[in-house]
């Protein structure tokens, strides 16, 4: 059977997959980067500045968060991903359906391949701002690649095979990994942000009970709370995991099927399936972005 990696997606899916990738890390990092300039920011307005040296060190602090919020909102990193992952993800459904020979896939070999390159270029249409972040490497590299005209040109028990392993399977584990990933942050996020909202009272009632302490502060604590809470809501872990959960049962329940796909014909019904399944989850996903 043949083997299929990454770089045996088209050179636009891949180039795709890397901008979406690179642009996700950088948003997050900035993101990440935001919550914690504004956390010691708080703690230096509850300690005070005492010295030119802590004073020069603040200024820095409110000047790199300025900077991070100007990158955030001109660079529009969030839209950009989002692009990226849905011309990435359009383009590795059009690619197994191609490969597999589904709708609309049907014609000649001829015929096939200039169809796939009207789509891929359908698909490319109104992205030249997404498209002009490509890696020049990927201007050189094939659109069909070599594995992709060999499983086009593999027997039907291979192809059902391949497809099985490769898409089926691969998306169903890399859902049920995000289903258990997302849960496990959401949890352990929600369980620090209780912790701290129980030390943020205890604190309150503290200072009633003995207002001589001046060294805890709950404005510190409530600072801290407002960034985890926001982080849990950039991530989306609640929503993502209930959404992957129900994506990776919905792959087993037509991973089921395929032990009765035999035929060319039965197979090409059963990717579209699959694939619209895949597309729905997809959809669903870019429709978050606004939300």
């Amino acid at each position: 059977m043949i083997e299929f990696k990454h770089e045996d997606y088209p050179a636009l899916y891949q180039a795709a997959d890397k901008v979406s990738n690179d642009i996700q890390a950088t948003y997050m990092n900035l993101m990440r980067w935001n919550i914690f300039l504004l956390i010691t920011a708080a703690i230096f307005s509850f300690i005070g500045i005492t010295s030119t040296i802590m004073a020069i060190f603040a200024a820095i602090i409110f000047i790199i968060t300025i900077i991070i919020n100007v990158v955030l909102m001109t660079k529009n990193y969030h839209d950009i991903w989002y692009k990226a992952r849905s011309i990435a993800e359009s383009i590795k459904t059009v690619s197994w359906r191609f490969m597999m020979k589904a709708e609309p896939f049907s014609l000649t070999e001829q015929e096939n391949n200039e169809k796939f390159r009207n789509i891929i270029n359908k698909i490319l249409q109104g992205t030249s701002n997404i498209t002009e972040k490509f890696d020049a490497k990927y201007h050189s590299m094939p659109l069909i690649t070599t594995n992709m005209n060999k499983v086009i040109k593999s027997t039907i028990e291979d192809k059902i095979l391949i497809y099985l392993t490769y898409r089926i399977q691969e998306q169903r584990n890399w859902y049920a990994k995000k289903t258990k990933y997302n849960q496990f942050w959401y949890k352990f996020w929600f369980f620090i942000m209780i912790i701290l909202q129980i030390a943020a009272i205890t604190i309150v009632l503290s200072r009633i009970a003995y207002p001589e302490i001046k060294y805890l502060s709950p404005e510190i604590l409530s600072v801290m709370i407002t960034g985890i809470l926001t982080w849990i809501q950039l991530k989306k872990y609640r929503e993502l995991s209930a959404s992957y959960s129900f994506t990776a049962h919905e792959i087993g329940i037509i991973e089921s099927k395929i032990a009765t796909v035999s035929s060319s014909s039965e197979l090409s019904r059963f990717v579209q399936d699959a694939e619209n399944a895949f597309s729905r989850e997809h959809t669903q996903w870019v429709a978050r972005k606004d939300h």
